[in-house]
């Protein structure tokens, strides 16, 4: 469920896995995702406000990514069904904050290899900070 960046592109991508590989409610391996270029400075280099909410108030229950306040992805319950969502959102969470190289996503993205010579080892990842709110 994590925003992502990808291959040096200033895009922020956002996707919610779930459900049976290959295919099943959340298209996998690629999820049902969506992207943005980041508002108004380069996603690299730059602090940016990246936010996953999930709303189980809604009905339907959503979740939804924003980054800047921009949001640019909402997967529903309806979209994958009740059981599937339940399976998915209903349970702990675990926020995790890493640099990745390579792999089936990034790779599926560039239609080729990677790492590439943007993405290569030992980059730093700096967080300013992080905070989880939850609400009844």
């Amino acid at each position: 469920m994590p925003p992502r960046l990808v291959d040096g592109l200033n895009h922020v991508y956002g996707a919610l896995h779930c459900g049976i590989e290959p295919g099943g409610p959340c298209k996998e391996k690629a999820g049902l995702n969506n992207h943005l270029q980041c508002p108004g400075a380069p996603c690299q280099g730059n602090f940016h406000e990246y936010t996953i909410e999930v709303d189980r108030s809604a009905k339907p229950e959503q979740i939804a990514w924003t980054v800047d306040g921009q949001y640019y992805q909402t997967v529903k319950e309806h979209d994958v069904g009740t059981e599937t969502w339940s399976q998915a959102v209903h349970h702990g969470h675990f926020l995790l904050l890493n640099v990745a190289i390579g792999g089936m996503f990034p790779d599926g993205i560039r239609k080729s290899r990677t790492p590439i010579p943007e993405t290569v080892p030992g980059k730093p990842m700096l967080v300013d900070w992080v905070a989880v709110y939850y609400s009844l």
